[in-house]
């Protein structure tokens, strides 16, 4: 069971399109069940009144060829008056083990950002992932899969930039996890999630993270996101970064 408790720090508040597993996907145990907590709180009065709160929990299981995890986050900020982030996302997903270096995946997902002005994102996907490399210290994989998405913005109605409701896209994602030395380990991960029927409609996401053991109990961990939407409403910027900082207690 890990519970974590981290002091996050944003360089730009993010708005992101994708949600990576990757390293949720690294916490869970080769069997048996996995539960994750993680989240922030701050309050504030005097000059500066109001609150900023995060958290995620997530809930894991292995046996045998089976693998099967889901996650849930909400991230809100409000300080004096003004709206600063307000966003949250689950995320479920099932990979079967059909041979050594090859399992098959299924995921679905819904998630909302008051400044992506996403009201609700809905996606079910499916496809391969293989392992293009993998021992001891280096694990690299592959990971194809067609996925359908219903995408609910809230812009004007009758505007020119108003999305279609459902369309198909494809998403292929590249990832390494490395142990760098004893108790560090990195993580990096690029998706690529063009439209099926119009590839110029593209997101890219990168996410790379290391991972700091202090302690049997206790680690430290840092992650830079970056991401890129080619078809934002109006008003909204194509690209996001993230900065995060966390230290995590596990027992």
């Amino acid at each position: 069971m890990a519970l974590a408790t981290g002091a996050l720090l944003s360089v730009v508040a993010p708005a992101r399109a994708q949600v990576n597993t990757e390293p949720f996907r690294k916490r869970i145990r080769s069997k048996g069940v996995s539960f994750i907590l993680q989240g922030t709180f701050d309050g504030h009065t005097g000059n500066t009144q109001g609150l900023t709160a995060d958290g995620l929990v997530g809930l894991g299981f292995a046996s045998g060829r089976h693998l099967a995890f889901g996650f849930g986050s909400i991230d809100y900020s409000r300080l004096n008056g003004t709206l600063g982030v307000d966003k949250s996302f689950v995320h479920l997903r099932y990979d079967y083990e059909l041979v050594r270096f090859a399992w098959a995946e299924a995921f679905a997902q819904t998630q909302s950002d008051v400044f992506q002005r996403i009201k609700e994102r809905d996606l079910f996907g499916a496809g391969p992932r293989v392992a293009l490399y993998k021992d001891d210290e280096l694990g690299v994989y592959l990971g194809v899969a067609y996925m359908f998405e219903r995408d609910l913005t809230d812009v004007s109605p009758g505007a020119s930039d108003r999305r279609i409701p459902f369309e198909s896209r494809a998403s292929v994602y590249l990832t390494a996890h490395a142990t760098l030395r004893d108790g560090v380990d990195a993580v990096t991960t690029t998706y690529v999630q063009p439209r099926v029927d119009d590839p110029g409609d593209v997101r890219v996401l990168n996410e790379t993270g290391f991972v700091f053991k202090v302690a049997s109990w206790l680690s430290a961990s840092i992650s830079f996101t970056a991401h890129y939407d080619s078809r934002q409403p109006s008003g909204v910027l194509p690209t996001d970064t993230e900065l995060k900082n966390a230290i995590s207690v596990t027992r």
